[in-house]
This record gives C-alpha cells, structure tokens and sequence, in this order.
C-alpha cells in the first residue's frame, strides 16, 4: 500500500475516451444485474436456512456467493500464500474498494466472519442474510456498543472461530492505508493470540472508491506471516497494530 505506483492503486485517475467509457458502463451495467440477481438467490437461500434452525453451513454459503460473484465480473480471485492451520485468529486486511469482502471470500475460500459497519445490516434481504451467514454489526457511533461488539468478536476467536477485520475503519479513497485503530486489535485476546495479515490486491483498480465502472482484472489475496499478541492493554494492541501495518505493506509492494 506504500507504493501507490503499483497495479493496485493505479487506474482511478487515468483519462479514458468516450468509447472505453460506454463498453466499460455497458460491462458494468450487466455486471451489477448480476451482482444482484445472485446476491438476491444466495441470501433467500441464507434467510430461509437461517428459520429452518441455521447453522455454520450458511457460512459456506457466502463463499460460494463470492466465487459466484468474482469470476462472471470478470474478476477472479487468485490465493497467495496459506493461512494457519490451527483455529481461532484474526486476520486483519487493507480496504479499499466495495469488492474486497467478495474477493477474500472467494480468495480464503473458508467460513469467516467479518466485523462490519451497522449501515450494512439495513440493506433489505442482503443486510438479514449478513447476520444470519457471515457479519457482526459494529456500531461505530457507539463506544460503548463498539467495545462490547468487539469483545463479543475476541470470545468468538477464542472458541475457534475465524474473524476478518479491516482496521482503517472505512475504505481508502487514496489508494495509501489509513491510520490502523488499535482498538480494532482488542478482538486478538490476550497474549499470543494470532494476527494474519492479508493484502487484497487488485480490487481499487478494478472498481475504485467513487466509481461505479468495473474493469475487469486478476485479484489477489496475499496472505502474509502471522503475528502474535505479546500483551493485553493500549499498548500491546498499538505494537500489534504497528507490526500487522508493516507486514500488510510489504505484501502490498511484493510483485508475484
């Protein structure tokens, strides 16, 4: 994310002539017909799963709506690296475009759950299929609420459970990470809880923030060395925070 020179951080201000402009709205027109016509399928199928008793199966769901999602787009998504065998971590990714939760979906190609903003939960039928398959709601406006969702998220990683995290907050419109909130890593419980920093790259090109014309391009998800908690409290979350940056950036200029 350092180097805003790289494939992932170019294309948002490039000039384009009227012609690439109306084959790229035509192909993304198509594209968001499709958007919504699997997301509308999948999330009924997640819905009525979750009346009939639910389960970690509707997570799965949503993988498969990613991968439903990502390659018709135009834009498949290619895994570099492997996460941790064992249960129970976080993994902390940049965010910069309305396409990463899809493409780490279909990259990681594992149930997770994300901790998302509560805006995303009023959506009809999508925001109810979120809750029910893959998402925690994070209230933002809230301290208070916000610290108790997050300790809500660090139990599940406690119990096993695989959780994403964007800890800029909001998506980039610069293409450059923005400052992580350390309170973010309160969810990393207690020493030698386990951080897995992922890169998603690719996406910003494909459909940068303010853009609703998709260009079709290979995504990565680049999965970097895990690190460990080495203490509770505002400072070990800070030197986590710090540690997980610089790995997110190098994966971020690596060229593969």
């Amino acid at each position: 994310m350092a180097n805003s020179s790289t494939p992932a951080m170019s294309g948002q201000g490039e000039d384009m002539s009227l012609g690439l402009r109306l084959m790229l709205g035509a192909w993304s027109l198509w594209c968001g017909v499709w958007v919504v016509v699997v997301t509308l399928v999948l999330s009924s199928v997640v819905i009525l799963g979750s009346w009939a008793g639910g389960g970690k199966w509707l997570g799965w769901v949503a993988v498969v709506w990613a991968k439903m999602l990502m390659w018709p787009i135009g834009c498949p998504v290619r895994r570099v690296g492997e996460l941790p065998e064992e249960e129970g971590f976080v993994i902390a990714a940049n965010h910069s475009s309305f396409l990463d939760i899809p493409a780490l979906l279909a990259g990681l190609e594992r149930r997770v759950y994300f901790v998302a903003k509560q805006e995303l939960f009023s959506i009809p039928i999508f925001g109810q299929a979120m809750a029910a398959a893959c998402a925690v709601a994070l209230k933002r406006d809230s301290a208070r609420e916000a610290m108790a969702t997050l300790a809500q998220v660090g139990q599940m990683v406690a119990e096993g459970e695989c959780v994403v995290i964007f800890p800029e907050g909001t998506r980039s419109r610069t293409g450059e990470m923005l400052p992580f909130k350390a309170g973010a890593f309160s969810v990393a419980t207690g020493p030698g809880s386990m951080v897995v920093p992922v890169c998603i790259h690719g996406t910003r090109r494909a459909l940068p923030p303010g853009s609703w014309l998709l260009r079709p391009g290979r995504i990565e998800v680049r999965v970097g060395r895990a690190v460990r908690a080495e203490g509770k409290g505002s400072k070990a979350r800070a030197e986590l925070a710090r540690a997980v940056r610089a790995e997110i950036e190098k994966l971020c200029r690596e060229r593969y």
